[in-house]
């Protein structure tokens, strides 16, 4: 008869053999804790695909908190018990779980979205007839004003650009290409965590 326990975080895997035909294999993921559980999951953006490294999880009320891995994962270690998690990382918004339960011996899964301080902004350049313009140039200056900015992309042989991490706001976008005169859009609304 071979019984299975859930212990947390032990590298190793003892038997230890109770009777001639009864043997308890342990979980190797698991440490031995009487009060112990704890929660994992992953940090991505709200998109709920991409990752979010190192990322801050913090259980609120507490010294303890880890930091995610490249690919989002966290993990903490705890009594069972209902607690509060708050989360951040730079360029997102702070965001608080309440009343996530632990049990004793059990891994509670708990995913958390952040949502970005950043906006994008995506398009197309094309000839009047719709044919793309490949090279074209953009540049981001702040509204009615002369003021450039870092924000800039280049489109590629479809006519296509995207530029990412904008800080929200309103923004002039100035367009350049080769042949061609240039083009102003006025009053760009970047919003957070969206694209344009």
């Amino acid at each position: 008869v071979i019984a299975e326990n859930n212990w947390w975080g032990s590298s190793s895997k003892p038997n230890t053999t109770l009777f001639s035909n009864t043997k308890i294999d342990y979980d190797p993921w698991w440490q031995f804790d009487p009060n112990g559980g704890g929660i994992n999951g992953q940090i991505k953006k709200t998109d709920n695909v991409t990752p979010i490294k190192n990322a801050t999880v913090q259980v609120v009320g507490t010294n303890k908190s880890t930091v995610s891995d490249t690919v989002g994962a966290y993990s903490i270690e705890l009594d069972a018990g209902t607690y509060t998690l708050s989360a951040s990382a730079t360029g997102f918004y702070s965001t608080t779980v309440s009343n996530v339960l632990t049990l004793v011996g059990e891994a509670t899964q708990l995913d958390i979205n952040l949502k970005s301080t950043k906006g994008s902004i995506t398009g197309k350049i094309t000839k009047t007839n719709g044919t793309p313009i490949a090279n074209a140039n953009l540049l981001l200056y702040i509204n009615g004003t002369s003021t450039k900015t870092s924000f800039s992309s280049t489109t590629n042989t479809s006519g296509v650009y995207t530029i990412n991490n904008i800080d929200t706001g309103l923004y002039d976008i100035v367009t350049t290409a080769t042949n061609y005169l240039s083009d102003t859009y006025y009053g760009v609304q970047v919003v957070s965590d969206s694209i344009i």
